[in-house]
């Protein structure tokens, strides 16, 4: 401890590397002898101040102030390393300040802004682009999601990848911004990659509520094909064959599906009084004859 006043003169006498020698050994001191963090942390700025590139002391500043909480400092000292890392970390370190400004300084403005530099820097680092879309989310900036997950979308030119961005995209719109036809369109986009149960069955909810009858009809049968249960597969046909029937005047079809309803459940007595109907009306006798046996 004596020995630091006469440290601190030598140092205010030298210059170049010989002060920076001195600062060093000064900081190492503080922190590793004399438990003096706020000592060490200035004197690792001041070499930081004199060399803006020396890592070492960043590397010490950063953990000075993660020992002491100093989060807000910790921040400050993250965007020196930001500008002196190689490019291909700055990504990483963004994220990690990003990090900080979410979990410790619950600022979640800084946050987004500190993650979405990242995500621009390092685009394909796994969990930045979570952690940005949670913070939007805990931000109720749904719209800013759902443009950063489209534009995501775009560029990714994996087709299960970008399905699952525009799945997330869908359950956004509907359940955040309550915009059903865009989530409609997103869902549609989901289903490029694939049929997708979940898919279909918000676009049959979606064409009911628009009385869509077209569309409820194509999205029926696709989704009838998926589904496992056999007494909602039943349902589904029903439902399927009623909206060829009566109203979209398409009997030779509606008796198909009828067909199916009855395979399912051969005494579904309304099914098999329609597709006697229907046989009839269409003067299909071989089928009529079978409805009939039935």
């Amino acid at each position: 401890l004596e020995a630091i006043p006469l440290l601190r003169q030598r140092i205010d006498a030298a210059y170049g590397p010989d002060r920076a020698a001195l600062l060093r050994l000064l900081a190492s001191i503080l922190e590793d002898h004399v438990g003096d963090d706020e000592g060490a942390f200035d004197a690792w700025a001041q070499i930081l101040d004199e060399n803006p590139s020396d890592l070492d002391a960043i590397a010490h500043m950063e953990a000075i102030d993660e020992a002491s909480g100093m989060h807000e400092r910790l921040l400050s000292t993250l965007s020196y390393k930001v500008e002196v890392v190689p490019e291909a970390e700055r990504g990483a370190v963004l994220s990690r300040m990003g990090a900080i400004a979410e979990s410790s300084l619950n600022d979640l403005a800084r946050a987004a802004e500190l993650y979405a530099r990242a995500l621009e820097l390092s685009p394909d680092e796994p969990g930045i682009l979570d952690r940005l879309c949670e913070v939007y989310e805990r931000s109720d900036r749904f719209k800013d999601l759902v443009v950063l997950l489209r534009s995501t979308a775009n560029r990714e030119t994996d087709a299960r990848r970008r399905a699952e961005l525009y799945r997330r995209i869908a359950r956004t719109l509907s359940d955040a911004v309550g915009n059903d036809d865009g989530a409609a369109e997103a869902w549609r986009e989901v289903l490029l990659a694939g049929e997708d149960e979940e898919a279909l069955r918000f676009l049959a909810r979606h064409a009911t509520r628009k009385d869509d009858v077209e569309t409820l009809a194509d999205v029926l049968s696709r989704l009838t094909a998926l589904v496992a249960d056999d007494l909602e597969r039943r349902d589904l046909l029903w439902e399927h064959a009623l909206l060829l029937a009566d109203r979209l005047a398409r009997p030779a079809e509606a008796i198909g599906v009828l067909e199916e309803v009855v395979a399912i459940q051969p005494d579904h007595v309304a099914a098999l009084q329609r597709l006697a109907a229907l046989c009839e009306e269409t003067r299909d006798l071989e089928r009529l004859a079978a409805a009939l046996s039935r």
